[in-house]
């Protein structure tokens, strides 16, 4: 529903037209009348005419978009690599609209290819880090943009395991083992 703010007819009488497109103008004499059927993604153009009889009539035009509001974003499920500081972001797309990736907290390294893709890659990611990406839909100014956000994580690489040096005892069914730390990672002995 849009309502107009034309000026007042006076001296004269005052009309609303449609020129282009489909529209309902509610009551076509009155200034401020409401016009309504435009429907989502297109635009009318209507026209307020003053006539002052033989002193002749002057006439604007004024167009009614009635923009389609934005697609609930989504960014798409969390990652996670291996020693690996490059992804592939699968937001869905931003049709009508437009979309954009932005990196929100710290970014690690991280660095967004094509920002406006919701395909785009992501490089640079530290090993042992992750970044948090959102994916936002837009379409227009007077619709609220949408938003999803994804985790992106790239864990470090795995020590390679030290078992330490034999042991040899004499009599002591105890050992005590000296195996590196698993820091990255959790480490478990097994027989």
């Amino acid at each position: 529903i849009f309502t107009m703010a034309a000026n007042a007819a006076s001296p004269g009488t005052g009309s609303w037209s449609l020129i282009l497109g489909t529209a309902t103008i509610t009551n076509p004499l009155v200034a401020n009348t409401t016009v309504t059927g435009i429907a989502p993604g297109t635009s009318a153009t209507v026209r307020w005419t003053i006539s002052n009889g033989i002193c002749g009539s002057t006439q604007s035009d004024i167009i009614l978009t009635n923009t389609a509001p934005a697609p609930v974003a989504a960014a798409g499920a969390d990652q996670e690599n291996c020693n690996s500081g490059s992804f592939t972001l699968a937001g869905n797309a931003a049709a009508p609209g437009s979309g954009l990736w932005t990196i929100i907290g710290p970014a690690n390294g991280a660095s967004i290819t094509t920002p406006t893709s919701n395909t785009s890659g992501v490089t640079g990611l530290t090993a042992g880090s992750s970044a948090v990406l959102r994916w936002t839909i837009s379409n227009g100014v007077v619709c609220a943009p949408t938003f999803d956000e994804v985790t992106i994580t790239n864990l470090a690489p795995a020590p390679i395991a030290d078992a330490g040096v034999n042991i040899e005892q004499c009599n002591s069914s105890i050992f005590t083992m000296a195996a590196n730390a698993a820091s990255p990672g959790t480490g478990s002995w097994s027989l």
